[in-house]
């Protein structure tokens, strides 16, 4: 099997992943480009976990990625995916004017429905929806986005037994929590509303520099307003974000009432046609959309 990696030339390093280098590649007759993920067989266990977790995940849909093959030889693996073209969201954001913010907020929730609604269709849950796993392909009459990078999902057909340190941030508590029987594709809506956030202002929300005190605030503490944001969109992002009241802090509190508390925020959270409408539903001429600051990441 190891010989079989022989088949592909890698061109360039796109870049240094969380588990190791990511290389853009030819099939050497040049015809196709494929994305190959390289792990070490000597790097840390959930390293290779999220490389074999990620090569389960193959779709045939617009918008989602597609593997091609896992390979392995003395030293490494390599996970092969279909090459998708384009920019991370998070390079793109950088070139909007802000008087185009909701437009391109507009766009790009617009786009991202329907591949949400299609993973929700195989019960998948993404689980680490941000800019950097976004991304963006715009031509003179065209604008599409793909999602990628599902070394953290969860397909709820199978039973998950695994305990993963979620970035904090975009994480839903169910998430940092590991809870993960719990997560639902609502899930995913928390995240989408955070990256809202964040695209407006610029920064992610209930940021500290002291993780402890930053993952309580991420599981306890509801998404602040800001000065940057129109109320409107703002009520939008409060509704996707909804998170549990503890009377104290979760690890100070029995499972049991942790996970009831949980299901009851989950539930309370509006779904992706719902954020997908509301977002849509906003008026470009009717808020004052000029007067924010430019969102940089």
């Amino acid at each position: 099997m190891g010989e079989k990696i022989n088949d592909y030339e890698m061109v360039k390093i796109l870049k240094q992943g969380r588990f190791g280098y990511i290389y853009l590649a030819n099939d050497k007759i040049g015809l196709k480009e494929y994305v190959i993920k390289k792990v070490s067989k000597s790097d840390n266990t959930s390293a290779i976990n999220a490389l074999q977790r990620e090569s389960k995940f193959s779709f045939n849909e617009n918008g989602l990625p597609q593997v091609i093959d896992f390979l392995e030889d003395e030293s490494f693996f390599y996970l092969i995916t279909a090459f998708i073209e384009g920019i991370t969201l998070e390079e793109y954001w950088k070139s909007i004017d802000r008087k185009k913010y909701l437009s391109t907020i507009q766009n790009i929730i617009g786009k991202l429905e329907p591949i949400m609604l299609k993973l929700s269709e195989e019960n998948v849950i993404h689980c680490d929806i941000k800019p950097s796993n976004i991304i963006v392909k715009q031509t003179e009459d065209k604008f599409d986005l793909s999602l990628v990078d599902f070394g953290l999902a969860i397909d709820k057909n199978e039973v998950e037994n695994r305990a993963l340190q979620f970035p904090l941030g975009y994480a839903a508590p169910e998430l940092l929590l590991n809870e993960l029987d719990l997560v639902t594709a609502k899930t995913d809506v928390f995240s989408l509303g955070i990256m809202i956030w964040r695209m407006i202002v610029g920064k992610l929300p209930l940021h500290h520099p002291n993780p402890s005190i930053y993952t309580n605030l991420q599981l306890t503490h509801p998404v602040p307003q800001d000065s940057r944001l129109n109320t409107e969109l703002y009520e939008i992002i409060a509704k996707a974000t909804v998170k549990p009241k503890f009377k104290l802090p979760p690890n100070r509190l029995q499972r049991e009432e942790v996970r009831l508390l949980l299901q009851e925020s989950i539930s309370q959270r509006i779904d992706i046609n719902e954020l997908s409408s509301g977002i849509q539903d906003l008026s470009t001429t009717k808020k004052r959309w000029f007067f924010f600051s430019k969102g940089l990441f």
